[in-house]
C-alpha cells in the first residue's frame, strides 16, 4: 500500500512517462527515473502488480491530461496476466465498454470470470449483468442470480438492490417477497438511492407479520456478516 500512496502523489508525471516504462523493453530511461523516482521505476520495470494497476487507473482516468485508454488497457493486461483480480476486472470493463479496445462482450466475460472466481465483488456483479442481458454469454437468469448473490453477500449495495429485484419478480430465483424485502432493506441501510422506495413498494405486497420477519432476517444477516469481518 505504501507504493500505491507514493505513486498517487506522482500522477501527472506518470501520464507523461508511463508509455516509456515497459518491462518488456527496459533500457536506460533517465528522464523517467527522474520523474517517477528510482524505487517506483524499478517496481514498474520489475513487473510489480500494484504499480501496473496504478498506471492503468491513472491512464484510464481523465486527470486534466486526457484519458489514455490504450495505455490503461496495456497495464491492466499486464496485471491481469499476473493474476490480479482488479486488473482482470478493469480489463474486462474496458472490453465491455469499448474503452480503447474493440468492444467484445466475450472478452469481457472471460476476464470477469477470472476475477469473479477470486471473489472480486465488482467482477461478480459485472458477470451477473452479462448473464442477465445475454452479452458475451448465453442468457441465463439463474447464473446471473448466482453471481449477483455472491456480490450481495459480500455487502455490495448495488448487488443487494439488484438481487432484491430478482426475488421480487422471480427472475432466476423463486419469487420470495421476504427475501426481496431483506436484500432491498440491506441496500437501503447502505444508502442505495432507490432502495428505500423499492422496499416500501415491496412492503405493500406483504402482511405485517411478513414485514417483521423480513426485518429480522436483515438484522440476522447483518449480525452474521459483521461477525465474519
Amino acid at each position: 500500500m505504501k507504493k500505491i500512496v507514493l505513486l498517487c502523489a506522482l500522477l501527472i508525471p506518470v501520464f507523461t512517462v508511463a508509455q516509456d516504462i515497459d518491462a518488456e523493453s527496459a533500457g536506460p530511461r533517465s528522464d523517467a527515473l527522474k520523474w517517477l523516482g528510482e524505487e517506483l521505476a524499478r517496481d514498474i520495470l520489475a513487473g510489480d502488480v500494484d504499480a501496473q494497476l496504478m498506471l492503468g487507473v491513472t491512464n484510464r482516468a481523465d486527470m486534466g491530461n486526457g484519458a489514455r485508454p490504450l495505455e490503461a488497457a496495456k497495464w491492466f493486461r499486464k496485471a491481469a496476466d499476473q493474476g490480479s483480480a482488479k486488473g482482470q476486472n478493469d480489463l474486462g470493463e474496458m472490453y465491455m465498454n469499448g474503452e480503447g479496445l474493440s468492444q467484445s462482450y466475450e472478452e469481457a466475460a472471460k476476464w470477469f470470470h477470472k476475477a469473479a472466481d477470486q471473489d472480486y465483488v465488482e467482477a461478480q456483479l459485472n458477470l451477473g449483468d452479462l448473464y442477465h442481458e445475454g452479452h458475451g454469454v448465453s442468457q441465463d437468469n439463474v447464473e446471473a442470480a448466482k453471481w449477483i448473490r455472491k456480490a450481495a453477500d459480500q455487502g455490495n449495495s448495488r448487488a443487494q438492490y439488484n438481487l432484491g429485484i430478482l426475488y421480487l419478480n422471480g427472475t432466476g430465483v423463486i419469487q420470495d417477497y421476504l427475501m426481496a424485502h431483506m436484500y432491498t432493506n440491506l441496500a437501503a441501510a447502505q444508502g442505495h438511492e432507490n432502495a428505500e422506495h423499492n422496499r416500501e413498494a415491496i412492503a405493500r405486497r406483504m402482511t405485517p407479520d411478513q414485514i417483521g420477519k423480513a426485518q429480522q432476517m436483515a438484522r440476522d444477516w447483518m449480525k452474521e456478516h459483521q461477525s465474519e469481518d
